[in-house]
């Protein structure tokens, strides 16, 4: 094995183990910030699945192992209008047009 796969092994590895830290219903806080998020699976760098949170805030290349669980409810006012954890059901009704294009 490579020095790479091993480091690829090692970081997969880690981020199994901060997943399990999430269940369904689990939330989190990045360890700096009060807000807190919503956390779903996310594909990283190699295709590794970490923990992220819903509106996406410094997921491209931070630190997934700074989110500390919490089960106390989303305050992260991005993710609370993403679908994911939207509590009131979007209307169904239709668009309505901007201009009158008959």
């Amino acid at each position: 094995m490579s020095e790479l796969d091993a480091r690829a092994a090692d970081v997969a590895a880690a981020a199994r183990h901060m997943l399990a830290q999430f269940p369904e219903g689990r939330h989190g806080r990045l360890h700096t910030h009060g807000a807190v998020h919503g956390i779903r699976p996310q594909a990283w760098i190699a295709g590794i699945v970490v923990p992220a949170p819903t509106c996406h805030v410094g997921s491209g290349s931070w630190d997934f192992t700074r989110l500390v669980p919490t089960t106390d409810p989303v305050t992260c006012g991005r993710c609370l209008h993403s679908a994911e954890h939207r509590t009131t059901p979007l209307p169904e009704a239709d668009q309505l047009s901007l201009l009158d294009l008959r």
